[in-house]
């Protein structure tokens, strides 16, 4: 019997993990949309987001990936909603990255990525 709770709790927290992701630009947007009453408020509420939406998109795919390699030491399949999360997970870096080359430019992308990896230093050195 509770091998049958372990495996629900699984496939239960696989979905969150994988909806969270989609579901929070919604909620997200929708709280930039309210806090946008004045000029600073929107802009302080999309800081805020920013930083809320990248913390998500980095812990779900952690975990998914920990409950990956969970299943298969148990053999059991992946599922077709942890692979659609995955896919959903890697393709955000690779829209990013190709948003930034088409309004940056390769040279202004690549500026932003160097300055990326220098503050990741910066602040491992720390």
């Amino acid at each position: 019997m509770a091998h049958r709770n372990i495996e629900q709790w699984n496939d239960q927290s696989s979905k969150i993990l994988v909806w969270v992701g989609p579901l929070s630009w919604l909620v997200l947007a929708i709280y930039v949309l309210i806090r946008n009453q004045v000029m600073w408020g929107g802009l302080a509420a999309l800081y805020t987001t920013i930083q809320i939406s990248l913390v998500i998109h980095t812990i779900a795919p952690l975990a998914l990936i920990i409950l990956i390699l969970y299943r298969r030491r148990r053999r059991q399949p992946i599922g077709k909603m942890i692979r659609w999360g995955l896919a959903y997970y890697g393709s955000i870096p690779l829209i990013i990255l190709a948003l930034s080359i088409k309004l940056q430019g390769l040279s202004g992308t690549l500026a932003w990525l160097e300055m990326i990896i220098r503050e990741i230093k910066f602040q491992l050195d720390r």
